[in-house]
């Protein structure tokens, strides 16, 4: 069981992965008239996920040595992979630009909200015993 548990932590960031995936599919869309508050937002939204895509990698990795690095290393190129993906969806472009933000989103996540929230979390059971590794 403990073998299958360890595959099962996984499952969580290759579904975040699918649901990041699926919304660059989308075409693209605006906020307001304003370019800025529009820029502002999506960029934002940008840190979070890939911050988020970051810790869920983390957490399936455990306390493995590399687990940190490794983290890093696949979201960032999932980014790269995802701007390149966004470059054949029509109304999208995929651009240096985002994967430099992605990858803000990530360094912010690993080095100042992680440990952090991993804290709080580890007060719930139901996230001890599903991450007991952490």
């Amino acid at each position: 069981m403990k073998k299958v548990n360890k595959y099962l932590r996984l499952l969580p960031p290759l579904i975040w992965m699918a649901l990041i995936f699926w919304a660059s599919s989308q075409p693209k869309v605006g906020v307001g008239g304003n370019y800025w508050v529009s820029f502002a937002i999506f960029k934002t939204i940008h840190v979070i996920e890939y911050g988020i895509l970051y810790s869920l990698l983390r957490l399936g990795f455990g306390k493995a040595k590399s687990a940190n690095l490794v983290a890093i290393v696949i979201a960032t190129f999932y980014g790269m992979s995802d701007e390149f993906h966004q470059t054949l969806v029509p109304t999208r472009e995929g651009t240096i630009r985002d994967v430099i933000i992605d990858f803000f989103g990530i360094i912010i996540f690993s080095q100042f909200i992680f440990d952090f929230a991993v804290e709080r979390l580890k007060k719930i059971k139901l996230f001890r015993q599903t991450y007991p590794q952490v």
